[in-house]
């Protein structure tokens, strides 16, 4: 990348990021090579629940979770209200499908 990422515009409909409370400013970008222990491409579903649980298993893990724009930017920003261990559809229905 040739500089910091542009702000981020407005997702319609985005619940994560519109009631976050963080302004969506990109953070400033590394400034060189730094050593962690786990680095994670990507701050969405994915990235963030990683470095969770491997943070939950061993706290003391150094994890650098990198992202170009914002964490929740892009498809997990949309798609976030649709993450839900509940289907619309009655189980028994779900079933029958």
């Amino acid at each position: 990348m040739s500089g910091p990422a542009a702000a981020p515009g407005p997702i319609p409909n985005d619940f994560w990021l519109g009631t976050s409370g963080d302004d969506l400013t990109p953070r400033a970008p590394l400034k060189g090579d730094i050593n962690v222990d786990v680095a994670i491409l990507g701050g969405g579903f994915s990235g963030l629940w990683t470095a969770y649980h491997l943070l939950k298993r061993d706290p003391s893990l150094e994890i650098a979770i990198v992202e170009r724009s914002i964490c929740g930017y892009g498809a997990s920003g949309r798609n976030g209200g649709w993450c839900s261990p509940r289907f619309p559809v009655d189980p028994g229905a779900l079933i029958r499908r």
